[in-house]
C-alpha cells in the first residue's frame, strides 16, 4: 500500500533511465516512494502512476536528487484530497528538483509539486505546465521552510487560487528569475502567485509573473495577512485585471 512501484527506504540508490508507469498506491508515492532516503533519480519516464500523495513521485524525509526526469499524466484517484500529482515533499531534507518536465498531473493541493512542511528544497530549471490542482497550487503548493525556487518556466496550470504558486511561507522562500505564466485561478485570485498568511517572508526577485485576463497575478491573503512580502525588480502584469491583489 506504500510505493506503487519503486520503494526507497534508509538508502541512496540512482535510479535511472526507466519507465515507471501504470503503477497504484494508496498513500504515498505511486510510480516512486522515498523514505528517509536521498536516492538520485534521473532520465526517468514516469506517468499514469496513482496514489494519494504523490502520484508520481512520493517523498517522506531525506535529500533526493529528482533530475531531468518527465513526470507526466499521474493522478490521484485513490482518494479525497489528495495532494501532489507530480511529486509530493513532506518532511526533514534537503530535497533538489532540477530540470524536470512536469506536466499534465492531476491532484488536489499541489498538481505538479505539493511541498508540505518541507525545509529548504530547491525547485530549479524545470518546466511546470498543464497541471491541475482541485485545491490551491496547480503548478506549485509550497508549505515551506527555508526554500528555493529558481529558473523555472511555470505555465498552463489551473487551481483555485495560486494557479502557477501558491505559497505558506513558515521561514522564507526565494522566488527568482521565474517565468509564470497563463495560469487559471477559479477564483480569478492569483493566477501566477498567491502567498497565504504564515510566519516567514516570501521574497519575490526578478520574475516574470503574467495573469490571466481580468484575474489578480500577484495576490496576498486578505485574511489574517502575513507578512509583507518582499518584491524587488518582477515584471508583473495581468491583462484586464489587476497586477496585485489582495
Amino acid at each position: 500500500f506504500v510505493g506503487g512501484g519503486i520503494v526507497v527506504r534508509n538508502s541512496s540508490p540512482t535510479i535511472t533511465n526507466n519507465r515507471i508507469m501504470n503503477n497504484r498506491a494508496v498513500n504515498d508515492g505511486g510510480g516512486i516512494v522515498v523514505q528517509n532516503s536521498s536516492p538520485t533519480i534521473t532520465n526517468n519516464l514516469i506517468t499514469n502512476n496513482n496514489a494519494c500523495r504523490g502520484s508520481g513521485i512520493g517523498i517522506v524525509g531525506g535529500s533526493p536528487l529528482i533530475q531531468q526526469n518527465t513526470i507526466t499524466n499521474n493522478i490521484n484517484d485513490l482518494c479525497v484530497g489528495g495532494s501532489g500529482g507530480g511529486i509530493f515533499i513532506e518532511g526533514e531534507g534537503f530535497a533538489e528538483i532540477l530540470d524536470n518536465i512536469i506536466s499534465n498531473n492531476r491532484n488536489g493541493a499541489g498538481g505538479g509539486i505539493n511541498l508540505t512542511s518541507a525545509e529548504a528544497p530547491i525547485i530549479k530549471r524545470n518546466i511546470i505546465k498543464g497541471n491541475i490542482g482541485t485545491d490551491p497550487g496547480g503548478g506549485v503548493y509550497a508549505s515551506v521552510s527555508n526554500a528555493l525556487i529558481v529558473q523555472n518556466v511555470i505555465t498552463g496550470n489551473n487551481a483555485t487560487h495560486g494557479a502557477g504558486i501558491y505559497l505558506w511561507v513558515t521561514n522564507s522562500a526565494m522566488l527568482v528569475n521565474n517565468t509564470i505564466a497563463d495560469n487559471n485561478a477559479v477564483t480569478a485570485n492569483g493566477s501566477g502567485v498567491f502567498v497565504e498568511n504564515g510566519p516567514g517572508v516570501a521574497e519575490l526577485t526578478n520574475n516574470i509573473i503574467i495573469g490571466k485576463p481580468s484575474q489578480s497575478a500577484f495576490h496576498c491573503s486578505t485574511l489574517h495577512p502575513p507578512k509583507p512580502p518582499i518584491i524587488r525588480s518582477n515584471n508583473t502584469f495581468s491583462p484586464g485585471g489587476p497586477a496585485y491583489g489582495g
